[in-house]
């Protein structure tokens, strides 16, 4: 009851940061926040391996850089979630190189950081990054 009052107090706090807009910059560039939601609500007893092919598939189009740094960061955040929780159902999709060179070797790097990655799967992954020429 008192944590889920704490809670309360900060999402409120949190809440009157928020501009009126952030939501139109959410309203014309929602990837984020849904790679975000399939993360927190999709990668334990919902999980459909056709998800993280969803998000491997994400493309930015509106050209903005810091844009799409967001949408790349949130969707290796994703992919390292998913090797700590569906570790056999991800990994082909990281095999396969289906991200960008630079998602790709940031979700390794959070995966390699992650305490939920046995040695054996992080040494594994180590040898799946992308070499940059």
């Amino acid at each position: 009851m008192i944590v889920n009052i704490i809670l309360a107090f900060v999402m409120f706090g949190v809440a009157l940061g928020i501009k009126p807009g952030t939501f139109k910059d959410l309203l014309r560039n929602p990837k984020s926040v849904i790679v975000g939601m399939l993360m927190q609500w999709f990668l334990d007893e919902d999980f459909r391996p056709e998800y993280p092919e969803r998000v491997a598939a994400v493309q930015f189009q509106n050209g903005d850089e810091v844009d799409e740094y967001y949408v790349n960061m949130m969707r290796a955040w994703y992919f390292a979630t998913a090797l700590a929780k569906q570790y056999d159902a991800v990994l082909p999709l990281i095999e396969a190189r289906a991200l960008d060179p630079w998602t790709h070797n940031k979700a390794i790097q959070k995966s390699v950081e992650s305490y939920r990655i046995t040695e054996e799967q992080k040494a594994y992954l180590k040898t799946l990054k992308v070499k940059k020429k």
